[in-house]
């Protein structure tokens, strides 16, 4: 069996390779989890240091998702430039 990513490879190099759905999951998970539910779930305890590391999560959250839509963005028009090419480019002509 071989596998898809290669030693100590990136996140983002593994998504640079993928399909889009990828980074288009990757995103829509670190929209949920970093902008959403980790800031809420600090926010919400009655500490008030807790609260700018709340902030700082969050913006981090939003940084990892706009990158990995603009991935995500990238592969999918990467994809459809493929699938119009003509098929028979790499033929002999003779």
């Amino acid at each position: 069996m071989r596998h898809r990513c290669k030693r100590n490879e990136r996140l983002y190099q593994i998504a640079l390779r993928s399909d889009w759905a990828f980074s288009a999951k990757l995103a829509a998970g670190g929209l949920a989890i970093g902008v959403f539910l980790v800031p809420t779930i600090l926010v919400g305890t009655d500490n008030p240091t807790l609260q700018p590391l709340a902030g700082t999560i969050r913006f981090l959250g939003l940084i990892f998702t706009v990158a990995f839509v603009g991935i995500a963005i990238r592969r999918y028009l990467a994809q459809r430039r493929e699938a119009q090419a003509p098929a028979g480019d790499d033929k002999d002509p003779e």
